[in-house]
């Protein structure tokens, strides 16, 4: 019989069986366990090569912190820390305090920089 390029019966009970617990722990819908089920090895490992910086960029931004200090703030905007405190003089951003400290929500340097490229 000629390989199609699929997983032998005791690999694919073993494959299946992964592919379940990834279902359920990332919520993969039926269409992409369809897809992972008839790609050949090599296409699927073609698929993770592509797929691998998205979701790591993806998984970054899920676990980074909603809320940045003045430091985290410039590095997030590429920007100095004096610039991070010329924005806030400016009212361009406005931060929470905490004590003398500020601290800055992602999603509003987010609108910050998404409004800059608006006026533009």
């Amino acid at each position: 019989m000629a390989s199609s390029g699929r997983r032998g019966d005791g690999d694919e009970r073993a494959y299946a069986t992964r592919l379940r617990t990834a279902h359920g722990a990332l919520g993969m819908s039926a269409i992409v366990d369809a897809l992972l089920a008839e790609l050949d090895d090599q296409a699927l490992d073609a698929l993770a090569e592509l797929l691998a910086p998205r979701l790591a960029d993806r998984l970054a931004q899920r676990t980074a912190p909603a809320w940045l200090d003045a430091a985290g703030a410039a590095e997030y905007l590429a920007a100095s820390r004096e610039r991070i405190y010329d924005l806030v003089q400016l009212e361009k951003l406005r931060p929470e305090r905490d004590g003398r400290r500020l601290l800055f929500r992602r999603d509003d340097l987010d609108a910050y920089l998404g409004s800059r490229s608006v006026n533009r």
